[in-house]
Formats: C-alpha cells, sequence, structure tokens
C-alpha cells in the first residue's frame, strides 16, 4: 500500500474511545499501535496522522496527539481550510452508514471552488454491505468526480506538508 503512494495513519491501539483512556493511557496506546506499524511496515516507519477511536477527541487526547502526528481527524463531516483545527479534522464520509444521497459531484466541485480538502473516510473498500465499507465503484465515482474538478488527490501528510511550507 505505501509503495503505491498510500498513507497509514495511526489510531488508539486498544480502540477505545479518548474520553475514556487518559493522558497516559492515550500515550501507552499510541506506543503501542507505533510498535504494531513497525512490524508491519518496517522498523522505519513513523505515522505522520492519527484518528480518534468513534471520533471522540479530549482535550488531552489532542494535547497528545498534537505533540506526535502532523494532524488528527475525527468523524465530524465537513471540509477542510488552510486554518482548520489541525488536531481534529473533519471528513467526507463514504462508507454505507453515513453516504445516502452524497453527490460527490457537487461535493468535490465545492472542494475546488472554496479551495478547502477534505479526508474520504470509509473503514474498508468492499462490497460486503458492511455499514462502515465503502463500495469500490463509489470509491471510483469520488475519484472520477475529484479528477473532473480538479482536485488533487493527496495523503493527509502530503496536505499537511504543503500548508506548512505556505504558512509565512
Amino acid at each position: 500500500m505505501r509503495s503505491a503512494g498510500h498513507e497509514l495513519g495511526s489510531h488508539l491501539y486498544r480502540h477505545r474511545s479518548a474520553l475514556n483512556a487518559g493522558l497516559a493511557g492515550i500515550g501507552r496506546d499510541i506506543a503501542l499501535n507505533d510498535r504494531f506499524l513497525q512490524e508491519v511496515a518496517g522498523p522505519e516507519f513513523r505515522a505522520e496522522s492519527f484518528a480518534y477511536p468513534y471520533g471522540e477527541a479530549s482535550v488531552s487526547a489532542k494535547w497528545r496527539a498534537r505533540r506526535r502526528f502532523s494532524s488528527a481527524r475525527g468523524v465530524r463531516p465537513g471540509l477542510n481550510r488552510k486554518l482548520s483545527d489541525q488536531d481534529l479534522l473533519r471528513v467526507l464520509p463514504a462508507d454505507n452508514a453515513h453516504v445516502a444521497g452524497a453527490n460527490w459531484t457537487t461535493i468535490l466541485e465545492s472542494v475546488a471552488r472554496e479551495r478547502a480538502w477534505g479526508i474520504v473516510l470509509a473503514h474498508g473498500v468492499d462490497d460486503s454491505g458492511h455499514d462502515y465499507s465503502c463500495p469500490p465503484d463509489r470509491l471510483e465515482a469520488i475519484l472520477k468526480a475529484a479528477r473532473a474538478a480538479n482536485v488533487c488527490i493527496l495523503p493527509v501528510g502530503e496536505v499537511m506538508r504543503r500548508i506548512a511550507k505556505a504558512s509565512p
């Protein structure tokens, strides 16, 4: 996946809500997840971005995420801009549970028009019908709409580097 340009982000290893984990627990779970990802992706691997389990972020979790990652995301829908909260970025849900009636052409035209950016979110890409999966044909339609709107498709880490580089 990485060699194809995809980004692997981090999560709390035990997949528990940050609202109940406490600062020390969040730190331990991030460290456990770092070790797991290094076992899978190689000892040099270091995730750049973080996703809060269930989208639930506490002040402690945001503080910890800021010190370890270039960005963190929740699950609240919306677009991101240069001055968005980098420790609680918004998403564009593409999963079966949240996508009903989404007009991706309109959404991605808004991204281009507003000079915003979005994180397309689904827990899997497959035809299982699972609430948190995105069928491959939907993902293809999203990619087609992005190309038609002239929206650049990048991993979150690269977006954050470009934002940091453009900031005074």
